[in-house]
């Protein structure tokens, strides 16, 4: 079985196109069919989709399933949408057998996707002071300058880390991602099809059973030994070499700890990100 590295190395070498071939060749046969024509990855940016992306792209899910990763953002112009996640409308359905991931977008959008009789959908939630957190030290230090971060991050080396915060969050206001995360509010009582998971369960001391429950969700039947080694390949330590806690401001992999929001938020700070978000919080069930 190939490692975790190796497979992040070979879908950077081989594009989504190539990676879909090389999942359906050996050594990774399907042995385990789910009955589901697709599954949607849903989330707002700061929710671990990139890891996300990863686990569900792993050949072990594919042998499991034999559903294969597909992003519809590589087939916008330029290989990304560049549209607000509440303005995503999705006019064309997802092909057969395939997982969408990494799908950032509202509720409203994601409903309105053309979708086959049997799939799934899985929306990944996060305490959002820690999405803004997470998002000021990822500008601010270690994501990959693109579009205009190159002059947002030389501001964010200006101002004051509370200053710096508050750009965060009205940022964040602008690209309707605050708005997208409260839309998932309820859509699990609506359809029974969307289960909504909190990124910190995934997480969590209980990350094992919460991960089960997702894939079974799915219809992913993972034997234990197979989502054991799934979640230590995909564990922070694995992935960052230091235990969770562990800070590294320049590393994408920064932190790997909930509620790291309570060592950023000043009284500015949390003025101006409820004065914006109003009872998302609460709405979202997370705690003061």
């Amino acid at each position: 079985m190939l490692t975790y590295p190796q497979i992040g190395l070979m879908k950077q070498r081989f594009g989504q196109f190539r990676w879909v071939q090389v999942l359906k060749r050996n050594p990774f046969s399907v042995r385990r069919r789910s009955p589901l024509d697709n599954i949607y990855h849903c989330c707002v940016q700061k929710t671990g989709s990139q890891w996300i992306r990863a686990l569900f792209s792993d050949p072990r899910v594919f042998q499991y399933s034999g559903l294969t990763p597909y992003s519809y953002q590589l087939f916008q112009p330029g290989g990304s949408d560049p549209r607000l996640l509440c303005e995503r409308k999705i006019e064309t359905a997802f092909p057969r057998k395939t997982i969408g991931v990494g799908i950032y977008i509202d509720y409203p959008s994601y409903a309105a996707i053309p979708k086959p009789a049997e799939f799934r959908t899985v929306f990944i939630m996060r305490d959002p002071r820690d999405i803004v957190v997470s998002a000021y030290f990822s500008q601010r230090y270690s994501h990959q300058v693109m579009g205009t971060l190159d002059e947002r991050r030389k501001k964010l080396n200006e101002v004051s880390e509370s200053e710096g915060i508050r750009m965060i969050v009205e940022k964040m206001r602008r690209s309707t991602l605050f708005q997208a995360l409260g839309s998932w509010v309820g859509s699990d009582r609506q359809d029974e099809r969307v289960r909504l998971v909190k990124y910190e369960d995934l997480i969590g001391p209980d990350k094992m059973e919460h991960f089960r429950i997702l894939f079974q969700h799915c219809c992913i039947e993972l034997p234990d030994g197979i989502l054991g080694s799934l979640m230590d390949d995909y564990s922070f330590e694995k992935m960052s070499g230091r235990k969770p806690g562990q800070e590294d401001r320049q590393s994408h992999l920064r932190k790997g700890a909930a509620g790291d929001w309570r060592n950023h938020f000043d009284d500015a700070v949390a003025e101006e990100f409820y004065r914006i978000t109003g009872n998302l919080v609460k709405d979202l069930g997370y705690d003061d």
